[in-house]
């Protein structure tokens, strides 16, 4: 096996890595009040209920708060039935569902590109609309259920989100709401992104319905099965996320935790869709963020140094990482010190074009690393020209030599030092 190793001086104290919403974590038992699940109709079971595996039907929930005295959920059509429970066997989902608005619902989010989500704060609402399943995953901004829609059998994820966890909100017509909530429907119509289909407000949380992949799994298992990705399907994937990106860029949205665990892939056809907002911002290209709460080791050097970094710079340095994560079937850095030593190890064989595109996109110089649209560009997607050994980096030719990723420009001049 042939090893390359890159290193580079600078060093910085080891910080704490922040968790992603998406990822699969060992759930806590003991969770406080706000974090209970979505309550559920406490009724007869409908034609779909019975449908469903035991798994989801018995995961069964809360009852904190019951529907008024008599009220029941209808069975529904045969045709309808037998469509939800084809859902169950791996035939195609039902077709996206556009809400009817409610009587006493809030004003829809007016004025953002995309469409309108309809606020449902009423809870008999949800009850009446919605079956809540098994824990599909829990993170920092949220938990994730698999849930049933009612109207027609179609199997959706529902997102639960504590007030007391949202820390950056956004008012539109005069109605304040998460920023996540906000920015994903700035983004609605985006065929890379997991669409939200309607949202609900309650006393302690919102609650997010979102579009949900019946064959797929995110990129980190996707990759961790196969150990890593030959370069054609890493080019296809990585052509996908830059035009993802691209997409949230021009409707003003930066995402700020692009990772693989943040990446589903649909597994007939291998195409990728963008998760979990909860870290997003509105982009401002000329602002100086100085706020972040991504993944730690996906995080920019500008970052861990000096407590601030600009939009694209950040964005293609995540890119970075996650190249070098489908070729190699592992992150290059696991902690601070390791971002700013910028050791590399290239434990399987690329091509000095895969390679270059790396060194590009991982420069600590934000004014030497690749641009965005560059990326597209690159000899490694658009196969226009070869870069020779002679245009990588010293040393870098695959051998288990030593030197740094960075310009030797770069090793002299400002940042704090490593410890």
């Amino acid at each position: 096996m042939n090893e390359t190793i890159i290193m580079a001086s600078e060093k910085i104290e080891v910080g704490i890595e922040a968790c992603s919403f998406y990822e699969q974590m060992v759930i806590n038992a003991t969770e406080p009040a706000s974090e209970t699940p979505p309550a559920t109709v406490d009724g007869p079971k409908t034609a779909v209920e019975q449908a469903l595996p035991v798994a989801m039907t018995e995961a069964v929930v809360v009852t904190e708060e019951k529907p008024p005295t008599g009220a029941v959920v209808m069975p529904l059509p045969p045709s309808v039935a037998k469509t939800a429970a084809a859902a169950n066997t791996g035939l195609p989902s039902p077709q996206p569902f556009v809400a009817e608005p409610l009587s006493g619902s809030l004003p829809p989010l007016a004025g953002i590109n995309g469409g309108p989500v309809q606020f449902k704060p009423s809870l008999k609402s949800f009850n009446r609309s919605y079956r809540v399943g098994k824990l599909l995953g829990k993170g920092g901004f949220g938990t994730v259920y698999t849930g049933l829609r009612l109207s027609d059998g179609k199997l959706v994820a529902i997102k639960h989100v504590a007030k007391s966890k949202i820390s950056s909100w956004e008012t539109v017509d005069g109605y304040r709401v998460p920023r996540e909530l906000y920015l994903l429907t700035k983004l609605k119509g985006e065929k890379g992104i997991l669409p939200i289909l309607e949202s609900y407000e309650r006393k302690d949380a919102f609650i997010f319905i979102l579009e949900r992949m019946p064959h797929s799994k995110d990129l980190f298992d996707f990759i961790t099965e196969k150990g890593r990705l030959d370069e054609e399907l890493a080019q296809n994937f990585l052509k996908q996320v830059v035009n993802i990106v691209l997409a949230c860029h021009s409707r003003g949205v930066i995402h700020r935790d692009l990772k693989d665990e943040n990446l589903m892939v649909d597994l007939t056809n291998n195409t990728l869709k963008l998760i979990d907002f909860g870290s997003g911002a509105i982009l401002d290209m000329n602002k100086t963020y100085t706020d972040f709460d991504g993944t730690r080791v996906y995080a920019p050097p500008e970052w861990i140094q000096e407590g601030k970094y600009r939009a694209e710079p950040a964005t293609v340095w995540s890119i970075g990482i996650l190249i070098f994560n489908m070729v190699q079937g592992d992150i290059p850095f696991e902690n601070d010190k390791e971002i700013c030593d910028g050791s590399l190890i290239f434990k399987h064989e690329v091509s000095p074009e895969c390679m270059h595109l790396i060194f590009g996109c991982l420069q600590r110089d934000i004014a030497k690393r690749t641009k965005l649209k560059e990326i597209l560009e690159h000899a490694w997607l658009s196969k226009k020209t070869a870069v020779s050994t002679s245009q990588l980096p010293p040393n870098s030719d695959q051998s288990p030599k030593c030197n740094s990723l960075y310009d030797k420009s770069d090793q002299s001049s400002g940042g704090s030092s490593c410890n």
